[in-house]
């Protein structure tokens, strides 16, 4: 009988043709080697598969299904695995040289933890613009998922490696969702079970490319987040001081869905959406000043994003200046060696 190896990676894939083989090729140039690498094919109708069969690697699968999402080919790819510790990957996105050896190495320090998560590189289309988002630490932390948010950590698909146990008792990726059920996993794994976190970056995160999900999801769409609210409020199992963070959290989270509804111009959804607000959380300042904020005219609304942004790309101008910001190829090659 094979020894099964030391973690298991998934990567869902569907229509990335133009990014997969950078995605296998840093999984495959990982400094820590003992793990298996299972794609799932979501009933792609590119090239995307047949490049991942180029591979002669045996620690490589791919496996094919009828397209579902990427919450089923997740949900696939943890059946499938043979590990105990999974780690994600997301198609379009590639890892550092490291990250494998720093999630193993977070689970041999923090084995009762439920997640083990790393920073990682944001860049928004390609590789000139970034910021690094990372747990405002110099070391590694352990703790309740709410309270390393408030630390700056932020969980992506891309950087993150689960326990398998975990998902029996969480449950699985929620199916039928475009957009969000990954934010909604960490927040329901959040709920029982334990995180540590690394401060290195060991993940680039490409945001906003051409085909990227956020380009063809409508607002319109209830985020799977909002149905793990309302279980919430029922749920007899959840520790009481972490409920209440948990719903702050929430209440945080619906009140920026619903500026991003107003900035959108679509006063009529955000009317809706706080009428929700109120059923859940009821009418607290945040709620008013979003009533407030839905008053403003509309000229205003759409004016507030845009200087946002002219705002954000200037201060990532203004640091890219810095001296000693490396650039992106420079971080690839000192991660390699």
């Amino acid at each position: 009988m094979a020894i099964a190896p030391q973690i298991s990676v998934v990567i869902p894939l569907y229509n990335k043709e133009k990014y997969i083989r950078r995605a296998v090729d840093s999984v495959l140039g990982q400094t820590f080697r003992d793990f298996e690498l299972i794609v799932v094919n979501d009933g792609s109708t590119d090239n995307g598969p047949a490049i991942v069969r180029e591979y002669n690697d045996p620690r490589i699968r791919l496996i094919d299904q009828e397209n579902g999402g990427e919450s089923a080919a997740r949900n696939r790819g943890i059946s499938e695995a043979r590990n105990e510790l999974i780690a994600f990957l997301d198609a379009d996105d590639e890892w550092l040289s490291d990250f494998l050896e720093t999630v193993v190495h977070l689970q041999e320090r923090f084995p009762g933890a439920g997640a083990y998560a790393t920073g990682f590189r944001l860049l928004k289309g390609g590789e000139d613009i970034f910021r690094d988002v990372r747990i405002r630490s110099s070391c590694d932390e352990y703790g309740c998922y709410f309270d390393l948010l408030g630390k700056g950590m932020v969980v992506t698909s891309s950087s993150v490696a689960v326990r398998r146990s975990v998902f029996n008792k969480v449950g699985s990726f929620r199916v039928g969702c475009t957009r969000g059920a990954d934010r909604d996993m960490w927040f329901r794994l959040g709920l029982y079970y334990r995180y540590a976190c690394s401060p290195r970056i060991c993940s680039l995160y490409y945001y906003y490319l051409p085909d990227n999900v956020c380009h063809t999801v409508s607002p319109c769409e209830v985020s799977p987040f909002y149905a793990s609210i309302l279980e919430l409020r029922d749920k007899s199992d959840v520790e009481l001081p972490v409920k209440a963070q948990a719903m702050r959290y929430a209440q945080t989270q619906f009140a920026g869905e619903i500026k991003g509804i107003l900035f959108g111009g679509m006063r009529d959804l955000a009317g809706r959406r706080l009428r929700e607000y109120r059923a859940l959380f009821g009418a607290d300042v945040s709620y008013f000043r979003l009533s407030l904020l839905r008053m403003a005219p509309m000229l205003l609304l759409r004016c507030i994003p845009f200087v946002r942004v002219r705002l954000v790309r200037l201060a990532l101008l203004i640091r890219s200046w810095m001296p000693g910001r490396a650039q992106i190829g420079e971080v690839r090659k000192s991660a390699a060696q």
